[in-house]
């Protein structure tokens, strides 16, 4: 069972999370910080990557508007960073809209419910 951990506020700040990227499974532990309401970021406490840090950051526009941007950093391992060279073509873009397209899609369907 992946492992969960919890803050007071019921957030989730240590989270195990698994993922397939077509050439391999990456098994990941995720400590995450909030920083309401301005934004939140992750980093790589363990696992298949040599490092991982991401963030959310807000933006306050007026007018019930609010700018998100999204980053992301990924250090690959030696046996990664070889699949990755040869990978290309299809699976490198669905690697790419695995870790980019799909967390943006992801908060743009919880802002606007």
């Amino acid at each position: 069972m992946p492992r969960v951990e919890y803050d007071a506020q019921g957030r989730a700040v240590l989270v195990e999370t698994h993922i397939h990227v077509i050439v391999a499974n990456v098994t990941l532990l995720l400590r995450f910080d909030y920083f309401e309401p301005t934004g939140m970021r992750w980093t790589r406490e363990r696992g298949d990557l040599k490092s991982l840090s991401g963030a959310w950051q807000l933006e306050d526009r007026g007018g019930d508007r609010t700018r998100a941007t999204y980053s992301l950093e990924v250090g690959l391992h030696r046996t990664l960073g070889l699949l990755r060279k040869s990978v290309r073509g299809p699976a490198e873009a669905k690697v790419r809209d695995l870790l980019t397209n799909r967390p943006v899609e992801g908060l743009k369907r919880e802002a606007e419910r």
